[in-house]
């Protein structure tokens, strides 16, 4: 091979832009999953805040009926 093929091969693979749309989609891929752990750590915490409000509210009924 000569070495001016190699260069216009060399060329040609860094002037291709067939690998730039896996890129593009693997950042926002990354971006939205981001955003989706994010809303499950907000919901997670709302939905425990949540539960230990209903937890206490049952413990605070079963000391008062245990007391009636």
């Amino acid at each position: 091979m000569s070495k001016s093929l190699i260069a216009s091969g060399w060329r040609a693979f860094l002037k291709d832009e067939g690998g730039q749309e896996l890129a593009e989609f693997a950042l926002v891929l990354s971006a939205f999953s981001i955003l989706a752990m994010g809303a499950f750590a907000i919901i997670s915490a709302i939905a425990s805040g949540q539960l230990n409000s209903q937890q206490t509210s049952l413990n605070n009924a079963a000391v008062n009926a245990d007391t009636l």
